[in-house]
């Protein structure tokens, strides 16, 4: 039987790249199988000259998020989650933090990507100076203008790598700056669906894997629908600590259950009054602990 990665999910067929040769190969499903994502592996087989996805490897990674009938899968064996933010829409990091945490959580290193960097924004700057000052990998783009390009492909070498992160921040224009033959579908902001407070259009509807090379050892890339607001599963502790570094370097408290508000010998709170621990960083970290709303 033939090995192949998952592209896509269309509806009751897959978009499937057997190996070696990668060619994008429509397949149906056998009824027994689980339900599958982009870089999902099946294998492949012949039934009566059509071509039958009949197993489900073993993933190594899922990354998932919440919705209303439960976890909901969205793409399977990363090892990176390049999360997006741009100059426009206007960032915020509380949009970017539950990211960070989801991919801690599936076992995926997580990329921060400031695209649009050749346009002025304050909050992106920002943004950019704080994830860098905790030690997380943020790379400098764009996708208009090609800065950044050549060292992301670079850095992406035998990855396996989704984008993720709010609508409109160009993450179909930099898969089309990284593979040029990918012709991923771009779109531009819509006044008229944001009403000018600056929100992103969808643009891609469908989540797709691409090679990036001539094998799959040489890595590949997802690009998934737009998510304005990311809904993950609850947060682990390990991956909140993660994600806030600096809350956690902090909280060198007299109580191990320190709730980090009130309590004497509390290190959160000393950290707070001397200035090494912003406000706005501990409320984010509140945020990401108590979750989201129901979806």
């Amino acid at each position: 039987m033939t090995r192949a990665v998952v592209l896509s999910h269309l509806g009751h067929e897959l978009l499937v790249a057997p190996e070696p040769s990668l060619a994008p190969t429509r397949c149906a499903l056998r009824s027994a199988l689980p339900p599958l994502v982009a870089g999902d592996e099946v294998r492949l087989a012949e039934d009566g000259g059509a071509v039958l996805a009949v197993e489900a490897l073993p993933r190594q990674t899922l990354l998932e998020r919440q919705t209303a009938r439960g976890p909901r899968p969205i793409c399977a064996n990363l090892d990176t989650l390049l999360i997006t933010f741009a100059s426009a829409p206007a960032p915020h990091g509380d949009l970017l933090d539950p990211l960070l945490a989801a991919a801690f959580d599936a076992g995926l290193e997580p990329w921060l990507l400031h695209n649009k960097c050749d346009q002025a924004s304050p909050e992106a700057e920002a943004l950019h100076e704080e994830f860098t000052a905790l030690g997380f990998p943020v790379f400098r783009l764009s996708a208009k203008a090609g800065e950044g390009v050549e060292a992301l492909r670079t850095a992406l070498q035998g990855r396996r790598a989704a984008f993720a992160g709010q609508s409109g921040v160009g993450k179909s224009s930099l898969l089309n700056a990284l593979m040029p033959e990918a012709a991923a579908k771009v779109g531009s902001l819509s006044e008229r669906l944001n009403r000018g407070l600056g929100r992103g259009r969808h643009t891609t509807s469908v989540v797709r894997l691409y090679p990036l090379g001539a094998s799959l050892t040489e890595g590949t890339l997802i690009d998934a629908p737009g998510l304005r607001r990311f809904v993950p599963l609850p947060v682990s502790t390990w991956a909140l600590a993660k994600t806030f570094p600096d809350v956690a370097a902090a909280a060198h408290c007299r109580f191990r259950d320190c709730a980090h508000n009130q309590e004497p010998g509390c290190g959160v709170q000393a950290a707070l009054a001397d200035g090494t621990l912003s406000a706005e960083r501990l409320a984010r970290y509140r945020q990401c602990q108590a979750g989201p709303e129901a979806p």
